[in-house]
């Protein structure tokens, strides 16, 4: 195949294992492994998926399982490993949301075939295998510092809960309070049963998508407001200003520009010190609304 994908072995025993590791290496996939569901479930937090590959514990628990990981790994397309090749088995394991279902002995063919019916499901559903577009979420913290957290998908959990990938400490946030899903590309927000509610852009919701600059608040009025930002980070930087919390726009523009500056000066590595300067007061004018500017610097200070 032309095409790499990022896969996750679950639950497969160690000659199975094995041998898809190998096979799929081959063919150029990176091949991520873990004991179980909920193992694979935290190695979604540190990596991006495409599909997944699921050995049952048993047989007889291979529907309930299959049906767990297709709640716990979103929308990746998952096959289904089971022990005895039984025509029952295929039929529920289908029924239950497997792409496909083997039986080991595995074979390159098997998996070969495996690979092309779960990528033919990506694409028949408009998912896409590959990550989007990089996104985060901007908050403040109890102490009213800003704080960035990056959205990693395919599920992004926000709560009370010590296991969420945001954790936000207060009394109107759910332990399990809203999910960010990606799907076709698109990050999608939704509400998972909290008590307080999600509101998006002062509208509750159930789920909804996600579009840059969105506004988010948990556990209404009183909770927490989170500000969604899609691109690279120096887009999100800029667009920070528009976003803010009710902030004088001149003070806080001129603020990220220094954060601008910060970021700039780290990635550069050659001194357009003059470039760099116009580049800085032309970015303040744009956000700030200003007709002129300039930079004062300190005699002796070296950028």
């Amino acid at each position: 195949m032309g095409e790499s994908f990022s896969i996750l072995l679950t639950g497969l025993k160690s000659a199975e294992e094995g041998f898809a590791i190998s096979h799929f290496a081959q063919s150029g996939h990176a091949v991520v492994t873990a004991r179980d569901i909920a193992e694979g479930k935290g190695k979604l937090k540190s990596h991006a998926m495409g599909l997944v590959y699921l050995q049952a514990s048993s047989d007889d628990k291979a529907v309930e399982e299959i049906k767990e990981a297709a709640i716990q790994f979103a929308s990746l397309p998952i096959v289904l490993i089971c022990e005895q090749p039984m025509e029952s088995l295929v039929h529920d394991g289908l029924q239950a949301g497997a792409s496909d279902v083997l039986f080991p002995p595995l074979s390159h063919h098997a998996l070969a075939i495996s690979l092309q019916r779960a990528v033919g499901q990506l694409r028949i559903h408009g998912i896409d295998a590959r990550p989007p577009a990089p996104a985060r979420f901007l908050h403040h913290d109890e102490a009213g510092k800003e704080c960035w957290a990056s959205i990693l998908p395919p599920r992004f959990t926000i709560g009370r809960s010590s296991g969420s990938n945001l954790i936000l400490n207060h009394i109107s946030i759910s332990r399990t309070h809203a999910e960010v899903l990606v799907q076709n590309g698109e990050y999608l927000l939704r509400d998972v049963g909290s008590k307080q509610g999600t509101y998006l852009n002062g509208t509750r919701i159930e789920t909804a998508k996600l579009t840059n600059g969105d506004r988010i608040q948990l556990g209404g009025p009183q909770g927490i407001g989170l500000v969604f930002h899609e691109g690279d980070l120096l887009q999100s930087l800029l667009g920070v200003s528009d976003a803010s919390y009710g902030t004088n726009l001149s003070v806080r523009g001129f603020r990220e520009v220094g954060m601008l500056l910060s970021t700039f000066r780290a990635l550069s590595s050659i001194p357009l010190l003059d470039d760099l300067l116009s580049l800085v007061v032309d970015t303040a004018i744009e956000l700030t609304g200003a007709e002129r500017g300039f930079i004062m610097l300190k005699e002796g200070c070296c950028l």
